[in-house]
């Protein structure tokens, strides 16, 4: 049994779209293609862009000498290197005030900027 508004739709001639139809309307399904391959195309870019940073990050770190497990610290973090860095096995990187001593505990080695290093020992002293 059909309801009244579906009985009305039918006498005018209009009744609501099914998921059918509008896959198969050439301009919706046009949309829904070129939305579909812009989005998969931003995926590829932001991909790529990570993978280069990473790259990059780890050049930096073995050019440091730094192997295994690390803990980078500085006086502010650079968002760049954080992001690059955080996707690098092993590798944490901490500001200088945050540090704790379970993290250079667990660290093989500790890489530190002469900033932080000053930070370290004004809050040591």
């Amino acid at each position: 049994m059909s309801s009244i508004t579906d009985e009305v739709a039918e006498l005018r001639g209009t009744r609501p779209a099914t998921l059918k139809d509008l896959l198969t309307h050439r301009t919706f399904a046009r949309l829904l293609a070129a939305m579909t391959v812009s989005s998969f195309g931003d995926w590829v870019g932001f991909v790529a862009v990570t993978a280069i940073k990473t790259r990059a990050a780890v050049e930096l770190l073995k050019r440091l000498g730094v192997t295994g497990k690390a803990v980078l610290v500085d006086v502010a973090l650079d968002e760049n290197l954080a992001r690059s860095v955080r996707n690098v096995p092993g590798i944490s990187i901490v500001q200088s005030r945050r540090l704790t001593a379970r993290e250079v505990m667990d660290a093989v080695q500790v890489v530190a900027t002469r900033g932080a290093l000053e930070k370290l020992q004004e809050a040591l002293a």
